[in-house]
């Protein structure tokens, strides 16, 4: 059982602290545990019902009504809002709460409706990509179990893999030939995933390298393949060098390619280099296809 502190809830709610004191304290709508210091948590359960009371009142409903309803109601409503798909923050909200409770059923309901609706490629970019950059900050400043996160992010994973498979190899025509690979030690892949499936989709030809790749293998596939564009995810700081002293090292190293940068290290680096392309967030890096 998850143990969330009211941090905790704010920042995966979206509800502020003192708003969240006064639910509980003016509507009754919840009760904290307490440790043996007094200390207020919340268990998984009430975190998700947190999340659904935040979300219907962002809807339109009024408090005091919420607060008259059964946890079954509140459960009902934000189904009837996943059956009728009414925005794509219904679908970021159902996802966070299959993360909570470990529900792959939710997570393939959510997700193949959204396709459906919208197909891969827009699923990916308004649902999923902006879901993950909020996990991305959860689990960075540990607001998040490591085991929720790996179980959403391996579904994830899952579906990404299957769509890549459905693409046709590139035609004569192809674009640009792309390495993308993470760094060693590196392995966060589910950015570099998206990247494969939207540079394929766009007939890029693409070797792919996967999870923490050593820099002599690095090279080797540069030397063998000639690519134009190496693609590449830091989300973890770097044991050994700065991110920096990396991005310089590998545009010096292999300065007849154009080097595609992105994930949560990039706001840590101050790189100036014409042959170095930083992208902000994963949704830009999704789109990186339509540029090069």
């Amino acid at each position: 059982m998850g143990k969330y502190s009211i941090k905790d809830v704010e920042t995966l709610s979206g509800i502020q602290a003192h708003t969240l004191r006064i639910w509980e304290q003016r509507h009754n709508l919840f009760q904290p545990e307490r440790t043996n210091k007094n200390i207020r948590y919340y268990s998984d359960a009430q975190l998700k019902y947190i999340m659904n009371v935040g979300f219907l009142n962002q809807s339109g409903y009024k408090i005091s009504k919420l607060a008259q309803m059964s946890i079954e109601q509140i459960n009902a409503e934000i189904h009837q809002k996943l059956i009728s798909q009414e925005s794509n923050d219904v679908n970021i909200h159902s996802l966070h709460s299959t993360m909570i409770d470990f529900d792959e059923s939710m997570f393939n309901q959510t997700i193949s409706n959204c396709i459906e609706k919208e197909g891969f490629s827009q699923t990916m970019n308004k649902v999923v990509l902006p879901f993950l950059e909020k996990v991305g900050v959860l689990w960075r400043i540990g607001s998040i179990n490591p085991a929720q996160e790996h179980f959403i992010t391996n579904l994830i994973r899952q579906k990404i893999v299957v769509a890549i498979d459905k693409l046709s190899l590139p035609t004569s025509e192809k674009k640009r030939r792309c390495i993308l690979y993470l760094p060693e030690g590196e392995f966060h892949e589910l950015p570099l995933l998206l990247a494969n499936y939207k540079l394929k989709k766009n007939n890029h030809e693409v070797i792919y390298m996967g999870a923490s790749l050593p820099l002599l293998d690095l090279k080797r596939a540069i030397d063998f393949t000639k690519p134009e564009y190496l693609l590449t995810i830091i989300t973890m700081p770097m044991p050994d060098q700065t991110v920096d002293e990396y991005l310089n090292m590998i545009s010096s190293s292999f300065s007849s390619c154009k080097f595609i940068v992105g994930g949560a290290q990039m706001k840590y680096s101050s790189i100036k280099h014409p042959k170095v392309q930083k992208i902000n967030t994963y949704t830009d890096l999704f789109e990186i296809a339509q540029t090069i």
